[in-house]
């Protein structure tokens, strides 16, 4: 007997992280279930407030606003907008996850709430259509999350007219919620963490070294030739600079290490000696090993840190990292 799609195939989230880089949610990758009962692989890839009729967007940020998170942060992910919010709670993280869920519902994001990992036609319609449901639970961690589609589909059928009418997988999906509950052992606070992005988001800007328009480029630090970038990561907000980028290539790290002396410098960056700079890199950017190499520079008031190491694949991975 065949089994059930609707039962066997949930998307499946990451943990949710803010870093440097990115935030690591906003790829995570879905599994997009196929009508026959398989996984698909191609289809494995991967405002805030406005006014009536409420958007997705609006709902969920009016929900979190209830539930009590800061004001979001807003930032450019490779020519999407994506926004981050906190929150902080005394309670359980099971509590938790049922007063979030209570609350998706009172918004009409959900038809009903989600309690549990119990997988339904139902649980998966509302994954896949703009709802948010439990991804896993454990009694001191829980992520929810839910996926937009692009033919706004409701039902079964229309998300099987979408997924077989649409050529494109990585048109499939426009738009993403992501939560994550965290409390450690003894902690006297649970975390959450909230990551999401506008209805529009562009998920084929998220393929390293594709060719969309609209995308972010930072002409101050260039890419290194032949290098491949994976993301491009900007706080939008105007009193805030902070920008990153992360590159891949074949090239090795010396290579590369000197091609940015030369093409900083003459760009005006000027190199700086600080004792500090490995151990402030550490905290902003993830990167194995002690075989980094970093270079820091500075321009009027603004500073870049470069950090280099060798990836997997035998060339280096570049980090440029500008804040004030």
């Amino acid at each position: 007997m065949k089994s059930n799609p609707w039962k066997t195939s949930l998307l499946v989230g990451t943990k949710v992280t803010l870093c440097a880089g990115s935030i690591a949610a906003i790829a995570w990758a879905v599994g997009v279930f196929n009508f026959d009962g398989e996984i698909s692989s191609s289809h494995a890839d991967i405002t805030w407030f406005t006014s009536a009729p409420r958007s997705n967007a609006a709902m969920f940020g009016e929900a979190l606003e209830r539930l009590g998170h800061d004001e979001p942060q807003t930032f450019d992910l490779n020519g999407n907008t994506v926004y981050f919010s906190v929150n902080f709670s005394d309670r359980e993280p099971i509590e938790i996850m049922r007063e979030y869920q209570n609350e998706f519902t009172n918004q009409g994001l959900n038809k009903r709430p989600f309690y549990t990992l119990q997988k339904s036609d139902e649980m998966t319609i509302a994954s896949l259509t703009g709802g948010i449901v439990p991804l896993s639970i454990s009694p001191n961690s829980i992520v929810m999350g839910g996926m937009l589609n692009q033919a706004n589909a409701k039902d079964k059928e229309g998300l099987k007219k979408l997924f077989f009418s649409e050529k494109d997988p990585h048109q499939i999906f426009r738009g993403h919620r992501h939560i994550q509950i965290d409390r450690e052992p003894n902690a006297r606070f649970a975390t959450i963490t909230a990551t999401w992005s506008d209805d529009k988001f562009d998920y084929a800007k998220m393929i390293p070294g594709n060719d969309r328009e609209g995308q972010s480029v930072d002409l101050d630090v260039p890419a290194c030739p032949g290098c491949t970038r994976i993301n491009s990561f900007t706080d939008l907000d105007p009193k805030s600079t902070f920008k990153n980028n992360i590159y891949v290539g074949s090239r090795s790290v010396e290579e590369i290490h000197d091609f940015y002396m030369q093409a900083l410098t003459s760009r005006g960056w000027q190199p700086t000696e600080a004792g500090r700079v490995l151990e402030d890199t550490r905290e902003l950017v993830e990167f194995p090993g002690d075989d980094a190499t970093v270079e820091q520079f500075a321009r009027d008031n603004e500073i870049l840190t470069l950090t280099l190491y060798p990836n997997s694949r035998g060339g280096a991975t570049v980090h440029a990292v500008r804040s004030k």
